[in-house]
């Protein structure tokens, strides 16, 4: 059965920048990775969220830990990098390729899983 992705996110500089449809679900899961040994850059990664609406919205960034290599971040270039990371809800799986993010939509258990998941 085929498991479906969309793009959720993108390396800009420091900041990783949130797109769109499943936004939040992707913050969570960004919270729950930790700091490598040998990170991909040495400036912390920052998301930046959006609380509220209108004239009342307002941003903040909030300081996430370097949890990409700096040997998968080189290997993104050219192949897909699945990350993985637990949480209260159970495990999450996230796909990094060329600088950017994507969610599959459930979480990948199976040799299978991610060769589909790295396919789409």
């Amino acid at each position: 059965m085929a498991i479906r992705t969309r793009k959720v996110g993108e390396v800009c500089g420091a900041e990783i920048v949130v797109i769109g449809s499943g936004a939040s679900d992707f913050a969570v899961i960004l919270t729950n990775f930790e700091d490598v040994s040998d990170p991909a850059d040495e400036c912390r990664w920052l998301i930046e969220l959006v609380i509220g609406a209108g004239a009342d919205a307002r941003r903040v960034k909030i300081d996430i830990a370097r949890f990409i290599s700096a040997s998968d971040y080189a290997k993104s270039n050219t192949e897909p990098i699945l990350l993985s990371a637990q949480s209260t809800q159970g495990k999450n799986d996230v796909v990094f390729f060329r600088g950017r993010f994507f969610l599959p939509e459930r979480a990948v258990y199976s040799e299978a899983d991610k060769h589909e998941v790295i396919l789409r």
